[in-house]
């Protein structure tokens, strides 16, 4: 049957969002605390349709191989049995996709895996091939960078995302959407892809004396496990840390995941309590019957499984197809004698884990010792400081209040010495505001006879320069029409001609702006003129002969005047 994952029928959600919608639409993808676990959850058809295309003995064998799963483990046709169901009670199965062990899971499961499916509620076969590519990637890059690798800094860098349709169950990380300038990317590269990669899995049953420490049922995130968690100080030394060793550019995870050796946890053994005894009988060859003495472990003893199960899963579970990695039988005795002899090795580990334990303590009450020393002796130094701090403190008040008596004495000296300052400034300033007043009033004074005489002189000058302009016109018309005009006569009426509308020439200004304005009456004088000689003899003045310009125009060109016309006049 086809692979239950496809475009048109199934999307993905960001799970931290999906967190904040209403109860029935996060109800698809999260657990609350009514929901007894993974058997209570129904799952789309289609996935529980597909069915594993691996069915050879010899492809089981060969994953073996290629992945170094360990003998113990015994590798399982899933025969009629999809991923999602969960394994027979009893089994001691996981279902395991092939192309999460090329991706990077591999068994024992590492502790960081374990620790993100429990945080999750997730059985391995939810988790997509390109997930465990980045959760090996991390693990692998914090050992690089001398760190830990903590849930909480995972979280800050990747964001669960579940498939909803016909994918539903599904799971995969990506990295969460950051603010500008906020880093969260470690890996780059683009990330291979395997349309069918749902239809290929098996069933892995681990060894009797091994329990999985992860989920077996697939599950559903809580919304608490998908929220945002606290970082801590430790957290954000991690994340800066990984930021600081994958470089501003990244690190191409699939270069990065081709040179390294996948991360792989240790074997775990279950234990039970003091009151198992474990007895061995000898077989009916012997000839009598005699039985080995109750072996009872001071705290501990290995677990046992029923005798309903054989050694290294010789026995067919319900729905199973085992691929048996050792040919022979193990009789029940010989499972026993090793039972025992892994007590014995755990045994004697422990006694060796308890001896470092004790030398640990023994150094730790030497440190504890040493520092309460230390504390005796910061102590004694400390009260001494406090006395003699106390002894600089009195000092220093007593310095303090002398230096406040000297400073109001001065305060009251320099007051009275202000108060005669101000009384002698004030007199001073008022002997110079009244001499002040008297030197404005003689300067203004000296301004208005200044001025008057300013305006004598300009009204001189400007009747100077008027009557010569008059008597230098009525040369010219004398000169030209000598004989037609009576000098005295035009002598005679000169007299009534006057200049209007007088201004005086100010002495501040500019020399050639006061040699304009003289100039401007000069003409003014040359006009009066003129127009009289034609109005006293119209009929013999011929206006274009007895010009104006003929007096005005070199001048004006040196003054840098236009030229007065004749016409102008008219």
């Amino acid at each position: 049957m086809a692979a239950f994952s496809s475009a048109a029928s199934s999307s993905v959600v960001e799970l931290c969002t999906a967190a904040e919608l209403d109860t029935a639409t996060s109800a698809m993808f999260f657990h609350d605390d009514s929901e007894a676990g993974g058997g209570s959850f129904s799952w789309p058809e289609a996935v529980e349709k597909t069915m594993s295309k691996i069915t050879r003995p010899v492809t089981l064998r060969a994953f073996c191989d290629k992945y170094k799963i360990p003998a113990s483990y015994t590798t399982c046709r899933a025969d009629g049995w999809a991923a999602c169901r969960t394994p027979p009670e009893g089994s001691n199965a996981i279902c395991v996709y092939a192309e999460a062990l090329e991706a990077g899971m591999r068994l024992p499961l590492h502790e960081f895996y374990v620790a993100v499916l429990l945080h999750y509620g997730l059985a391995p076969s939810q988790l997509a091939p390109n997930a465990w590519r980045y959760m090996a990637g991390f693990v692998l890059l914090c050992h690089d960078a001398g760190v830990q690798p903590l849930l909480s800094a995972f979280h800050y860098f990747f964001s669960i995302c579940a498939h909803k349709g016909d994918s539903l169950g599904c799971h995969h990380f990506k990295t969460p959407h950051a603010k500008p300038g906020d880093r969260r990317r470690l890996f780059t590269g683009r990330m291979p892809r395997s349309h069918d990669w749902k239809s290929r899995f098996f069933f892995l049953q681990a060894p009797s004396t091994t329990i999985w420490p992860c989920p077996v049922q697939w599950g559903k995130p809580s919304r608490e496990a998908v929220r945002k968690p606290v970082v801590t100080s430790t957290t954000k030394m991690a994340i800066s840390t990984l930021l600081e060793r994958a470089g501003s550019s990244g690190i191409d995870i699939l270069q990065f995941l081709s040179r390294r050796s996948l991360p792989i946890g240790q074997q775990e053994t279950t234990l039970i309590p003091r009151h198992v005894v474990v007895k061995v009988e000898a077989t009916a060859a012997a000839g009598s019957k005699r039985k080995s003495p109750e072996i009872v472990g001071p705290d501990f003893a290995l677990a046992v499984r029923s005798s309903q199960q054989s050694y290294a899963g010789t026995s067919t579970l319900p729905g199973f197809s085992p691929v048996r990695v050792s040919g022979g039988e193990h009789s029940a005795t010989r499972g026993l004698v090793d039972g025992v002899a892994g007590m014995f090795q755990l045994a004697h580990k422990s006694m060796e884990e308890l001896q470092e334990k004790e030398q640990e303590l023994q150094a730790s009450k030497g440190e504890l010792a040493k520092l309460k020393q230390e504390l005796h002796v910061a102590r004694t130094q400390h009260a001494a400081d406090i006395a003699q701090l106390k002894e600089a403190l009195q000092k220093a008040n007593d310095q303090h209040a002398s230096e406040v008596r000297r400073l109001v004495e001065e305060h009251q000296k320099a007051t009275t010495a202000h108060a005669a300052d101000i009384a002698r400034l004030s007199d001073e300033l008022l002997n110079e505001r009244t001499e002040h007043a008297a030197e404005v009033r003689d300067v203004k004074a000296k301004g208005q006879r200044e001025l008057m005489r300013s305006q004598e002189e300009s009204c001189s000058m400007i009747a100077e320069f008027y009557a010569r302009g008059c008597r230098d016109m009525k040369e010219l018309a004398v000169t030209l029409y000598g004989g037609v005009i009576d000098l005295s006569e035009l002598t005679t009426n000169e007299s009534f001609l006057k200049p209007n509308n007088v201004a005086h020439v100010e002495r501040d200004s500019k020399q050639q702006h006061v040699r304009l304005q003289l100039k401007e009456y000069y003409a003014k004088g040359v006009r009066d003129m003129r127009q009289l000689a034609l109005e006293m003899y119209p009929t013999s003045i011929d206006p274009s002969v007895l010009r104006a310009e003929l007096l005005l125009e070199p001048e004006y060109h040196e003054l840098g005047c236009s030229p007065v016309r004749a016409d102008e006049d008219q």
